[in-house]
């Protein structure tokens, strides 16, 4: 199961990858033509320096409409948009991959560990 399935379905959306030019009118336009009524849309700010365009969080009425979004592949303006289930109890923020991965044992973990781990592989030093 990856992240994208993990997250609860609601009529919550984090939206990603819009247009820079983009602001809210823009996207409840966009969303209430393609999907049905959307109660509110909130743009999040730019970080410095970071790509990828302008996200928000995009409200809908009834839970059908976020999910005909959800699962209809969005391309506007050569941008393919990102989109996730948020709930909004839990602060509002974007929901993220995690943060760290798990590693067998006997992986390598990063550039300077190039002797795997392990019972009898780890060198004496």
């Amino acid at each position: 199961m990856n992240f994208h399935q993990q997250q609860r379905e609601s009529r919550h959306l984090w939206v990603g990858n819009l247009p820079d030019h983009f602001d809210e009118d823009d996207i409840r336009a966009y969303f209430e033509k393609k999907f049905g009524e959307v109660e509110k849309v909130k743009l999040l700010p730019k970080k410095t320096g970071q790509g990828g365009g302008v996200a928000a969080f995009v409200d809908f009425v009834d839970i059908r409409s976020a999910q005909k979004a959800h699962n209809c592949p969005i391309v506007i303006q050569n941008r393919e948009i990102r989109m996730n289930y948020n709930d909004p109890k839990q602060g509002r923020q974007q929901p993220a991959a995690p943060v760290h991965q798990s590693y067998p044992r006997d992986y390598p973990v990063n550039e300077y560990d190039d002797v795997p781990r392990g019972k009898d592989r780890h060198p004496k030093r």
